[in-house]
Parts: C-alpha cells; structure tokens; sequence
C-alpha cells in the first residue's frame, strides 16, 4: 500500500504544472467554502496540509493579511515548487511551502491557530494525520478539512477530469520492442 501511495505521490509531482491548470479550477468552489468555513481572521498562522500548488494556502493569506503567516506542506516535490514559485511571482510573503509527510508534521506542538486540508489528507496513515493536525493545532485551534465521499457526482466528474489530465500529459509508453526486452526473463551467465 505504502510503494502505491509513493507511485501517485511521483506522479502528482511529475505532473504539477498540467494539475495546476486544468484540475485546480474544479476545485476551486471547495477552496473558497473551505476558507469560508474556517473563519480565518488577521494575524492567524495556519497550516495547509496536502496543499498541492497552493489553492488554498493563498486565499488563506489573503485572510490572515500580513500580520498572518499561511504554511502549505506536500509530499508532491513538484507542487511544492510550482506554489513557491507561483508565492514569488504574485509577490505573497506570507505563504511557503515545504516538502514534508503530512503524517509526520516537523512542527512543535501548539504551532497553528487553524489546520486545513482541502482534499489532501491521504487514505494511507490518515489516523496519524489527524493525530497529527491536533498535536500543532493551538488550544481551541480549529481543524477545517473536506475529503472525498462516495455519494457525490463531483468526484466523478473530478475523477474524469484527473484521469483525462494524467492521460493527455502521461509519457509516451516505450516502442513495443522496448517494452519485449524490459519485460524478457534474464538469460545468459552474465
């Protein structure tokens, strides 16, 4: 389970920049609710997990202004690249983001005043993300998260749209005589 989770973690990276334009924009009326629900106020340090290319993170600092910090962490190496840089371009201050296990947070205790995850709490070790958020979540923080659930026609159509974005950008398979000879048995004595 834990190589699976590792392979789509590989590919979310791989395929950042293609992600961040044309599967983001579904998500964005989940962000801006998301935002809603958590009530951010000026001066608030928040923290973001699975914050891809930083959706949410950045509607995040706009509300806790410049007083605030926004903190946005993601195994994906290539969405956290593609936030910093998109943080840089736009000229946002108070949001970074760091390559880091969302399972296994590098922050003390009581460091957030706000944790929020916008579809980012992974199906592999999630008690331990929650365990997690608590832990660096200030007394009377609040934890704010939405995630995945079967009865919606909005994952379908998310779905539809990642798999048609994987596909569109996915490498070109190998010639297939490539292919015979990565798969062929090993021969020979050498």
């Amino acid at each position: 389970m834990e190589e699976a989770f590792r392979l789509l973690v590989d590919e979310y990276s791989r395929m950042a920049e293609s992600y961040d334009a044309h599967v983001v924009p579904y998500f964005a009326p989940l962000a801006r609710k998301l935002i809603e629900i958590a009530e951010l106020g000026p001066g608030e340090r928040v923290l973001d997990l699975g914050s891809g290319t930083g959706n949410v993170a950045f509607l995040a600092a706009r509300r806790v202004g410049s007083t605030g910090r926004v903190v946005g962490i993601d195994l994906a190496e290539g969405m956290v690249r593609l936030a910093n840089a998109k943080a840089a371009r736009d000229g946002v201050r108070n949001a970074s983001f760091v390559h880091m296990d969302c399972r296994q947070i590098g922050y003390p205790d009581a460091s957030f005043d706000v944790v929020l995850s916008c579809l980012g709490v992974p199906s592999v070790g999630h008690g331990r993300v929650f365990t997690e958020a608590f832990r660096v979540l200030r007394p009377r923080g609040r934890f704010v998260f939405c995630e995945w659930s079967k009865g919606l026609a909005a994952r379908a159509t998310a779905g539809r749209v990642f798999r048609e974005t994987l596909e569109k950008y996915r490498p070109s398979m190998p010639p297939g005589d490539v292919r015979r000879l990565l798969g062929a048995p090993r021969t020979g004595t050498g």
